[in-house]
């Protein structure tokens, strides 16, 4: 039942991390450290969830890159050396828009899925660079590409790091300025992503709400 008061109540598979971790340490002060460093990680990532919820894809235009999937299977099939492509430049033309959260990627690709089940990862490089709450990203809803954006609570930590965790304005900047590096750019067509970043990021400096990202 233990849980910080900032994060969502932790989970089965998470209290059993926990607890194996717990059960290999031999004395107090060890647990102790370790209780305090796995709540500063469910403290860091739930005070980043609510920092990038605004610029996550509005339901109506997923409901419309769902529907263009759908039109586009049931005409001419996917073929990932065409529209993979295609699929990247539907979220380039979106622009600051194109920023989708994890779920939403999975409700994306079962889309593809549902259509055409062999292993799609290209598909999955386009989608999940797109990814902006990357610390939600896992290889049962993403597949194995999830290596690629994902990020562990302890990086999500480190990304945080002094910055108050009430900063929503400094943390979502902080994320958004890690959109498109270290893209398998190959394979998911992300090289506008910095570019459409910034352009959120440079709205919230001239608000005068968050400090220069380093």
């Amino acid at each position: 039942s233990w849980r910080c008061a900032e994060a969502a109540p932790m989970t089965l598979p998470e209290a059993e991390v926990l607890l194996s971790k717990l059960a290999k340490l031999t004395t107090l002060r060890e647990q102790h450290e370790l209780l305090q460093l796995a709540d500063g990680e469910r403290r860091a990532v739930a005070a980043l969830e609510v920092a990038v919820a605004p610029v996550m894809m509005m339901p109506p235009v997923l409901r419309s890159l769902l529907k263009a999937i759908q039109r586009h299977s049931g005409t001419s099939g996917f073929d990932c050396g065409t529209w993979a492509p295609a699929l990247a430049h539907s979220f380039d033309e979106l622009e600051r828009g194109c920023f989708i959260s994890a779920s939403q990627a999975a409700e994306l690709m079962a889309a593809v899925l549902a259509t055409d089940p062999k292993p799609l990862s290209a598909y999955w490089h386009v989608v999940c660079s797109r990814v902006v709450d990357k610390w939600n990203l896992n290889e049962r809803e993403h597949s194995q590409v999830c290596c690629y954006y994902g990020w562990d609570a302890p990086y999500a930590l480190r990304i945080v790091g002094d910055t108050p965790l009430d900063d929503k304005i400094t943390l979502q900047n902080k994320v958004l300025s890690h959109m498109g590096r270290a893209d398998h750019t190959t394979y998911s067509h992300s090289r506008k992503l910095p570019a459409f970043a910034a352009q959120i990021i440079a709205d919230n400096l001239k608000a005068g709400s968050s400090p220069m990202i380093n």
